[in-house]
């Protein structure tokens, strides 16, 4: 039990040193910001090209002009939030069931009172193809074996982008077996093409 409760802390510091070099480091993400093909599940839609010298919000950029973009498969469903103009919303905190604090630090809005991206500007106003305006937690377990002593995991083939990983979104309630433990489950794989190994 002591040798968990010593990898937990180190979990704990990892995370919080993590965190301040999201909010204080000038770490650019590059993946979010791709403008040579469209965005994911859009045909039509690409992001405004952002150069690394003005990703950083506290950058002037006033010829930024991104294109505004939800999934309309993420409009009016129950998993996804209202338009932002429904004011009904706790930011940068525990809103009922839903958990808007973000892990890196105190999120801040545009003109439109929407929540900005605290690592800097990606090309995309809107919620593109997630549900929730802020932080869209998720949840990425890795689950591995060894048999015949090779390592083997699980992983998702994503259909909108071809890679492969754990890929679960997280869910305000966690589904427990009648045993009481975590139940392993592919979510809506299938209605999207994701392939499952």
């Amino acid at each position: 039990m002591e040798r968990y409760r010593c990898l937990l802390i180190r979990i704990i510091l990892l995370m919080s040193v993590w965190n301040h070099l999201l909010c204080t480091a000038k770490m650019i993400h590059k993946k979010c910001r791709v403008t040579d093909v469209p965005y994911l599940r859009s045909k039509n839609v690409f992001r405004f090209n952002v150069p690394d010298e003005k990703v950083r919000w506290s950058v002037e950029f006033p010829e930024y002009n991104p294109p505004d973009y939800t999934d309309p498969n993420a409009l009016g469903k129950k998993w996804a939030d209202p338009d932002v103009k429904s004011g009904k919303f706790k930011w940068n905190s525990v809103d009922g069931k839903i958990n808007r604090k973000s892990f890196v630090c105190d999120y801040a809005f545009d003109e439109d009172s929407r929540p900005i991206n605290p690592v800097g500007r990606t090309g995309l106003r809107g919620r593109g193809v997630l549900g929730r305006w802020g932080p869209n937690h998720a949840a990425d377990p890795i689950v591995t074996r060894i048999k015949n002593g090779k390592l083997q995991f699980v992983a998702i083939e994503r259909h909108d982008t071809g890679e492969w990983g754990p890929n679960h979104a997280a869910d305000p309630i966690v589904t427990r077996n009648k045993n009481g433990k975590l139940q392993f489950v592919a979510i809506e794989r299938h209605d999207t093409g994701d392939s499952l190994v």
